[in-house]
């Protein structure tokens, strides 16, 4: 109600906000499992095994207690491991949401959670011993692997590349070879001015017109001179 009366934060937003408190929450609740003795497992001689002392909590075939004794037989306690599990999951949600909070989208850590949380329900019911059977399949398994499989592919296909990226990260990846690969240009001298061209040019004609003028009237005064030893 609260999301869609104010629309602040998407309810997609609120799933992922939430993940990583519900499986903290279910770390924690597993624990009354223990207080009820329940949820536990097969027969088991590992030393974290735990004892089954109420005869009214044993299910078919371990009601027997002349073959399975009260303060002797031990089962696994599938609700420490859930309990754990959960504790793992919590974790790593938070890690995904710090470590890639700039590639995540809206949603992807509550299938992250669809993934990981089915995942261990769906290893654990191997071990149980009081799961239903409907024509001998566990409908729980069944269930809790088609969510995982179905969040799974949700997340995948969320990420898929698309042309638009794949095109964009090309140009991105070509531009930058250009940048490394465009060599360094050489600084060339300064070219001269016109004017200054000009100027230097008028002055070499300038010079060349007055070592030339002094040999003019040498050449006059030496074909008057032949011309009076004519006469």
């Amino acid at each position: 109600m609260y999301v869609r009366q104010y629309k602040t934060i998407s309810f997609v937003e609120w799933t992922d906000i939430a993940a990583p408190g519900l499986a903290l929450g279910q770390a924690i609740g597993r624990w009354g499992n223990f207080f009820n003795q329940e949820l536990y497992g097969s027969p088991t001689t590992l030393p974290w095994g735990i004892k089954i002392t109420d005869a009214a909590a044993r299910v078919a075939p371990y009601t027997d207690l002349t073959k399975y004794p009260l303060d002797v037989t031990r089962f696994h306690p599938l609700f420490l491991y859930e309990s754990i599990l959960n504790l793992a999951n919590m974790f790593l949600l938070v890690w995904l949401t710090r470590r890639y909070s700039n590639k995540l989208k809206q949603g992807d850590i509550f299938l992250v959670y669809l993934i990981f949380y089915p995942t261990i329900r769906f290893f654990l019911e191997f071990l149980r011993v009081d799961y239903p059977l409907i024509g001998g399949i566990d409908p729980n398994q069944i269930l809790v692997g088609v969510v995982a499989i179905l969040a799974a592919v949700a997340l995948i296909w969320r990420h898929r590349p698309t042309m638009t990226s794949t095109s964009a990260e090309a140009q991105s990846d070509t531009s930058l070879v250009v940048e490394k690969e465009e060599p360094v240009e050489e600084k060339k001298p300064a070219r001269k001015s016109s004017s200054a061209v000009a100027a230097k040019k008028s002055g070499s004609a300038a010079k060349k017109s007055t070592s030339r003028s002094p040999s003019t009237p040498r050449k006059k005064s030496s074909v008057d001179s032949s011309s009076k030893a004519k006469k």
